[in-house]
């Protein structure tokens, strides 16, 4: 078992940690290597468990009150033990993956990053619909990370939001797209599952870079698994506001509703574009998020209308 050779391992350098003057008991553990050894040498399996065991003891260990030696050891050891195995090729199950977001910490340095446990469950349901289990660790985890404010804590932060919108059964109440959150609880699993999955392609930089061939070619094909006439009778429905509305939307719901635009472009143009005209309508309270996005509204009307 990975733990058993963890703990034998790791006992095993306690009588030369404990031998060390407190001055250089802080440079100790400077030989990752030994740690990176122990890991490649755990068969692929015993990663996972060992993993979710070191944040479990990593979290005990914290909340001692007594900063004594052992209290230093142990979270050392932990610290540096997560690192080394978010190094390796992790290959969770699903229900792996929701245990280990809900128990993680938001760790940096010796190879750790708040992102690290979002990704891997990101990862672990890339080709599956989200389970309950995972909103319910992304919850936990999301809670983990509120007190902090590193730049790399909010990006993770954004990714856990962006995956919670996903849970469409507890609906935002001050976003426009927790109107769509109710539609698609109302549906059928098979095509809520197929809006899930459209509504989840997205990448890392396609706000910035645009999207791409490749981008296009995966959006068709999810596009066709809603169907045109559906996505196009949905946000024909779901596009109503009402004159003089202020609308409001959160930074998730505001990645949703451009996804759904960008969508919409690869649709049937005729009837597509009568329903985006009337997002450039609307008075957005974010305005920026909106801003670029209204832009390019307005110039495919603008083309449409100089081809007729």
């Amino acid at each position: 078992m990975g733990a058993d050779r963890w703990l034998t391992y790791i006992s095993s350098l306690r009588p030369d940690y404990n031998r060390q003057a407190p001055a250089d008991r802080l440079y100790f553990f400077r030989d990752y290597g030994r740690f990176k050894d122990l890991v490649e040498g755990l068969p692929a399996g015993e990663r996972i468990p060992l993993l979710i065991l070191a944040y479990e003891r990593y979290r005990e260990f914290a909340q001692w009150k007594d900063f004594d030696v052992d209290r230093h050891f142990w979270i050392s050891a932990y610290h540096i033990l997560i690192g080394r195995l978010m190094t390796a090729r992790l290959k969770p199950t699903a229900a792996e993956a929701c245990v280990l977001l809900g128990v993680a910490c938001p760790l940096s340095g010796h190879g750790c990053s708040p992102g690290q446990p979002v990704e891997i469950a990101l990862r672990a349901f890339r080709n599956r619909p989200y389970a309950a289990d995972l909103f319910e660790s992304a919850r936990a985890y999301r809670e983990a990370l509120e007190p902090l404010r590193a730049a790399e804590v909010r990006q993770a932060r954004n990714a856990l939001d962006l995956l919670l919108w996903h849970d469409v059964h507890r609906p935002a109440r001050r976003c426009w797209t927790g109107r769509i959150q109710k539609a698609l609880a109302a549906m059928p699993a098979e095509e809520a599952t197929a809006w899930q999955w459209l509504l989840r392609n997205a990448s890392a930089g396609l706000w910035n870079a645009g999207a791409g061939k490749t981008w296009t070619e995966e959006a068709q094909r999810r596009l066709a698994a809603v169907g045109v006439n559906r996505f196009l009778e949905c946000v024909d429905q779901w596009f109503s506001f009402s004159g003089g509305e202020r609308v409001q939307l959160s930074v998730p719901g505001s990645h949703v509703l451009r996804l759904l635009i960008l969508h919409a472009g690869l649709a049937n143009t005729a009837r597509a574009l009568p329903i985006l005209a009337r997002v450039s309508a609307v008075e957005w309270s974010q305005h920026e998020p909106m801003r670029k996005v209204v832009e390019g509204i307005t110039r495919m009307l603008e083309t449409r209308q100089s081809a007729v």
